[in-house]
């Protein structure tokens, strides 16, 4: 059974109820904003993608029309307007998610919190399409009073984090993904190898380090941190139990004590 655990941070809401689902609701249940901002963290294999699209059926129970922003897009993009090389956008290689990799510690380099900056924009961008106002990139975007949910896929590093919060205050709220390590281990190896390369070590052992990079990259402080974003989560949903095709309705019912609290 998926359990959900909330961190009831002054930041994210301001009361420290005992209750899982009082916990989740006090999250966003005194925003008055029309508008909300989700962010998903958590280590490759525990089912992030899985998640956002739970957020959103929750989101859009509660009449907020959601926008999903991939942050490996806006790295994409990225590159893209560089001329940098990069792997098919249909390319599910373990060499491809690598590059990608590369790529967000690239943009980090100088600034931490550079990819989420990108994704600022993107959502300044979408704002005011939505809206029908000139995007000028620095300007402020006005909102209307239509209810939107941004929901935003995925975050690697805790400054990207510390920035959303300054940026959005009390109408962003952090949702961790949990899922038992050895589950992951075992989607990921199945996901990115055969059963030939199974048996070369070689090849299991490099989706161990891409693992361990994506947990915590010893190597670069401006390369991925996952673990220490994790722990800075609002809310935690546990995605073990594969329900690939949604049937239970697993995740679903977990965030459906969110959508409780979106409600003004």
């Amino acid at each position: 059974m998926v359990q959900v655990a909330t961190k009831a941070t002054a930041i994210a809401a301001g009361t420290n109820a005992n209750d899982d689902a009082d916990d989740a609701r006090s999250i966003l249940g005194d925003n008055r904003s029309n508008e909300i901002w989700l962010g998903v963290v958590g280590p490759v294999g525990a089912g992030g993608s899985r998640a956002i699209n739970a957020l959103k059926k929750a989101c859009e129970a509660e009449k907020y029309k959601c926008h999903v922003i991939k942050m490996s897009d806006l790295i994409r993009n990225w590159a893209i307007l560089r001329e940098i090389p990069l792997p098919p956008p249909d390319e599910k290689t373990l060499d491809s998610v690598k590059a990608l990799q590369n790529i967000g510690d690239q943009i980090r380099a100088k600034d931490p919190s550079s990819v989420a900056r990108l994704c600022l924009a993107a959502i300044a961008e979408k704002r005011a399409e939505l809206t029908g106002q000139e995007f000028k990139l620095g300007e402020a975007v006005e909102p209307d009073q239509e209810k939107r949910a941004y929901l935003i896929d995925s975050i690697r590093h805790p400054a990207e984090t510390n920035l959303f919060r300054r940026a959005y205050g009390n109408s962003f709220a952090l949702v961790g993904v949990v899922c038992r390590e050895d589950v992951r281990r075992e989607r990921i190896l199945g996901k990115y190898l055969n059963r030939q390369q199974l048996q070369v070590q070689e090849k299991v052992d490099a989706v161990d380090a891409f693992i361990a990079r994506d947990a915590d990259d010893s190597s670069a402080s401006h390369g991925q941190h996952v673990t220490a974003a994790f722990h800075e989560a609002d809310f935690f949903i546990d995605n073990t139990e594969d329900d690939e095709p949604d049937e239970k309705g697993i995740l679903e019912d977990s965030l459906s004590r969110l959508g409780s609290g979106l409600i003004d």
